[in-house]
């Protein structure tokens, strides 16, 4: 956690939330983003409501450590007072209650906090177990969701070394519609794909988990020999486009953008922001 989080400061990334996804959309800062977007009825309490609330998503959220970390960087660096939702996912059952309990000890800490200080950091997170390669179970939490506190879409979404079990276990075809669904769940997307060299572990790690092997073969994951790049071309298919942070970055990959699992975290940003 505190790894990625690092990375995320070191190479840009997180600065880049800090001055688009957590900012007002009608702040008098916001520039050129405002000018092309749409107006809204401010009348419309569905509108007060969506406006006032900052959403973000972690997919493959595991024990939900850095899912909260990321939430509280994001409520601290928001610009106004705007309610902080967190919603992570995982299939792990036993994941997704260790996260539930750290969860509630957030919870207590914040309000706590909230009774000394007005303007105290809040996050509301939710934790729960899903299949992300069921798109009925994954649309489902997340449209329930984002339903629930008003909003159309995530404000952000992560998905952190998670991309290749996606591939894996669904093919192809799975990953591109993994990547779809997520592309029309939000307005930013933080991916972190795991390279094509780390598949070739896979049933080894599978194999110490007493769980059967998978055909992780270049003949049937055709993607995955330039996977990054793969990702990069669906998504812009998908209305995405790379965020330049870093010029190298965005081409080839940067030392700063990397964790000590040298993997690249890549942001990119809808289009018709």
């Amino acid at each position: 956690t505190n790894n990625r989080i690092h990375v995320l400061q070191k190479c840009g990334i997180l600065d880049y939330i800090k001055s688009t996804v957590c900012i007002s959309p009608n702040a008098d800062h916001a520039g050129e983003r405002d000018s092309k977007r749409i107006k809204i009825d401010k009348k419309d309490p569905q509108n007060d409501k969506s406006e006032a609330a900052l959403a973000y998503c972690d997919l493959g959220c595991n024990e939900g450590d850095l899912s909260l970390a990321l939430s509280f960087e994001m409520a601290e660096m928001s610009q106004r007072k705007r309610s902080m939702h967190c919603l992570g996912l995982d299939i792990d059952e036993q994941l997704i209650s260790r996260a539930r309990s750290k969860e509630k000890f957030q919870k207590e800490i914040s309000h706590e906090d909230s009774e000394d200080l007005p303007n105290a950091i809040q996050v509301e997170a939710e934790f729960q177990v899903c299949n992300l390669n069921d798109e009925e179970d994954h649309m489902q939490i997340c449209k329930k969701y984002l339903q629930n506190i008003g909003k159309h879409r995530f404000d952000l979404m992560s998905v952190f070394s998670t991309t290749m079990w996606i591939h894996i276990h669904s093919g192809d075809e799975g990953l591109v519609a993994f990547l779809k669904r997520i592309s029309s769940l939000t307005n930013y997307l933080l991916i972190e794909p795991q390279p094509s060299k780390c598949y070739g572990k896979v049933n080894v790690r599978l194999r110490k988990m007493n769980r059967p092997e998978e055909n992780i073969s270049m003949e049937r994951l055709k993607m995955r020999n330039n996977i990054e790049g793969e990702i990069d071309t669906v998504l812009e298919e998908f209305g995405f486009e790379r965020v330049a942070i870093d010029e190298k970055a965005t081409k080839e990959g940067s030392e700063h953008s990397r964790t000590k699992w040298k993997r690249n975290l890549q942001m990119y940003k809808r289009k018709n922001l």
